[in-house]
């Protein structure tokens, strides 16, 4: 039986993050008994897919889907099992800031079937909350945490941002190795990029220049590995067994379908594969998954050189890279040497950015630091 993950997006927020360039809105209201309408209309448009697969990860993403009652979670989670076989080990997470978990909340969600929670803390002080826009404080956060290992032991995992501005190398040290000890079988790390349309952008805030962010993004790695969280994903680190599955789908390029406002969905069907974007805007997704049974704004069936920019955009980012065997599944079969040109990666690979052969290309730790500019020549050279 094929495996299939299920995303479920949950666009609304309390406040709008000044960095935040996600689909998430704090100002528009739309009525629950409605918006579970949209969600089951949609889950319903995919049921022929859905059907005889094997649903081995689901996640609550948003916005923030901590802010779902537990009788909405529960009516979603009740639909897809309708639907499909929920595999009896599937990893099913939620997406939680931690102002909005309580002991109660958090524990009716973990009996509906939340197995994992991903905390997003961003920084552990107070001043450094501010800057970034983050509602919440460092006390939130701890009773979050220890909210968190009561419930769910082991399976959850905290987001922290850094080369924040005018941030030290030394107070990140501190506050890495703090985090460490708060979280310490998964944890998600992502460098601040200022992102057109965002308050930041417009505010023409600064981060560090390259060096100074490489020079964090090398001390990071460093930390984490000595203390045997390992580096599996550019942003990502975790002890081994605890990586996050459902993220892997969409870096190794499996079969996921994205429900809700702005989703997106990749699936194979008689082997051609798929892309599907749903229409950001809530209201007006609604609507159409209302009236139409789904929220699709676009549906693409991709073409080879489509299916390969995404395997290569997806795939680099892990340390396991790509296997060739995968992309050629989709398509056509062709050999390693008509995918990719065989001069420029002999060129990366001397310059010690790329290892290769003919069932595998993946970075080096030097490679992820220009892991842009290599998906650049590798595709386009």
């Amino acid at each position: 039986m094929e495996n299939l993950s299920i995303y479920i997006h949950y666009p609304f927020c309390k406040s709008k993050c000044p960095y935040c360039d996600f689909n998430s809105y704090c100002n528009i209201k739309i009525n629950e008994d409605e918006l579970i309408k949209g969600y089951f209309n949609e889950l319903e448009y995919y049921k022929d897919i859905i059907k005889n697969k094997n649903i081995n990860t689901i996640f609550f993403g948003g916005g923030t889907p901590s802010l779902m009652s537990s009788d909405f979670l529960s009516k979603i989670m009740n639909k897809i099992s309708e639907l499909g076989n929920i595999d009896k080990n599937c990893e099913i997470s939620l997406e939680a800031n931690p102002n909005s978990i309580t002991f109660e909340k958090i524990n009716d969600f973990h009996k509906i079937g939340i197995n994992r929670l991903s905390i997003g803390v961003q920084s552990l002080y107070d001043d450094e909350l501010k800057k970034l826009g983050r509602i919440h404080n460092r006390n939130e956060i701890l009773n979050a945490v220890d909210i968190a290992q009561k419930i769910f032991d082991d399976k959850y995992s905290i987001d922290l941002i850094y080369t924040r501005p005018n941030q030290e190398i030394d107070n990140w040290k501190n506050e890495l190795e703090e985090a460490i000890k708060l979280s310490p079988f998964h944890i998600s790390l992502y460098q601040l990029i200022i992102e057109k349309g965002t308050i930041f952008y417009k505010n023409k805030v600064k981060v560090p220049d390259e060096d100074l962010s490489t020079k964090f993004y090398n001390i990071t790695h460093e930390i984490l590995e000595n203390n045997n969280i390992n580096f599996y994903e550019i942003s990502n680190y975790a002890k081994k067994g605890y990586e996050c599955k459902h993220n892997l789908v969409y870096w190794q390029n499996g079969n996921w379908l994205g429900i809700g406002a702005g989703a997106h969905s990749r699936f194979d069907i008689n082997s051609k594969r798929y892309a599907v974007q749903n229409i950001k805007n809530p209201n007006k997704w609604l609507n159409k998954a209302i009236k139409y049974k789904n929220g699709i704004s676009i549906k693409t069936c991709l073409k080879d050189q489509e299916i390969l920019e995404e395997f290569v955009l997806m795939g680099l980012r892990i340390k396991d890279g790509i296997k060739i065997k995968n992309l050629q599944k989709n398509i056509s079969c062709k050999s390693f040497y008509e995918l990719f040109n065989k001069k420029t990666l002999e060129l990366l690979k001397n310059n010690n950015l790329i290892k290769f052969n003919e069932s595998q290309i993946k970075l080096t730790n030097n490679g992820f630091l220009l892991l842009n500019s290599i998906i650049d020549k590798i595709l386009f050279n």
